[in-house]
């Protein structure tokens, strides 16, 4: 863990105690919290129907919301979080081509030949911010990452994938994303996102809440299928042909 990471932690943790001192201090906040955990005590315990409870659920929602946003403290703590990861992690919140990013996590794919006994292999990834991954030489397997914010490169331009369906599985939180993969190789892309823009085989689709889901001209007849699945809260993701 960095010194900047370690620090924004610090800061936030006392954000987060001021702001329930200042709930707390409150008469106003505070009976409004008591009475959204009564309220979802007895959502919860009452025998009722799943429409009656999620109205419940939903009133209790509203009053959670007000009582957060009413405070100051939780307003910096948003303001403290987009700043570190704008500033420090270099995660890019921008959603155009011309958005930066500096120092993206590497991910270089470089096969060997295969020895018909699968060993298996552990990579670690950091949730936040950038770094390089996949240095050494192995055989190909398919990929799963799990990220909550940075921007990631996928370069699949070293290797030689098996004549059989690979898949590569991103789940991340915000952050840009580009796979680069082999002219011969028929790729299948499903994206879901919540915001963001995809580029694929020369298009340029722009999401809100979408699941988008598409094939390269040659997939059908490609001999070397690459299928990436994909979901994301907030960023780019392109695919470049190499």
């Amino acid at each position: 863990m960095s010194k900047s990471f370690r620090m924004f932690l610090a800061v936030e943790g006392m954000l987060a105690i001021a702001a329930l001192y200042s709930i707390f201090h409150s008469r106003g906040l505070s009976v409004l919290g008591i009475v959204a955990f009564l309220a979802f005590i007895i959502t919860m315990r009452r025998k009722t129907d799943m429409h009656r409870r999620g109205i419940g659920v939903l009133f209790v929602g509203i009053i959670v919301a007000v009582l957060l946003l009413s405070n100051i403290f939780i307003w910096l703590m948003l303001a403290v979080a987009i700043l570190y990861f704008t500033l420090v992690a270099n995660v890019s919140l921008d959603l155009s081509s011309k958005g930066k990013i500096n120092d993206p996590e590497m991910i270089f794919v470089q096969a060997k030949e295969p020895t018909g006994t699968k060993s298996g292999k552990c990579i670690k990834t950091s949730w936040f911010g950038s770094e390089r991954i996949g240095d050494d030489t192995y055989e190909w397997d398919d990929i799963n990452i799990i990220k909550a914010a940075g921007d990631t490169i996928i370069d699949l331009g070293n290797t030689l994938l098996p004549k059989e369906d690979s898949v590569i599985l991103i789940r991340k939180g915000i952050g840009r994303t580009r796979i680069l993969v082999p002219t011969q190789v028929g790729v299948s892309f499903e994206h879901s996102t919540l915001a963001g823009v995809v580029k694929f085989e020369g298009q340029e689709y722009k999401l809100s809440n979408e699941t988008l889901k598409v094939y390269s001209a040659e997939f059908d007849e490609s001999t070397r299928k690459l299928r990436i699945i994909s979901s994301t809260f907030l960023g780019e993701i392109e695919v470049i042909r190499t």
